[in-house]
């Protein structure tokens, strides 16, 4: 979720509004880095905080570790060529 977006919320209200209907791992994006808005991101338990320009690496890993957090994820990865045991 980019955290700047056009419209009446930003990405980090809009994140609340998700977070209050479904149980969506959401890893934010953004240019902008200050205080305040981390702050802000902070109360709406993300799973992740990317500054841009990112690579893909980077947003491969945050998926994994926010589909992981959620129990939401699936065995195999081969987009990202990570396998996970069925321990």
């Amino acid at each position: 979720m980019d955290m700047v977006i056009k419209g009446d919320m930003d990405g980090i209200d809009t994140t609340h509004q998700i977070n209050k209907l479904y149980d969506t791992p959401i890893i934010y994006t953004t240019a902008y880095f200050d205080d305040d808005i981390l702050k802000r991101a902070k109360k709406t338990k993300s799973y992740g905080y990317i500054i841009k320009p990112y690579k893909n690496g980077q947003i491969n890993t945050a998926i994994l570790i926010a589909l992981t957090k959620n129990k939401q994820c699936p065995i195999h990865y081969p987009k990202i060529g990570i396998s996970k045991s069925k321990n």
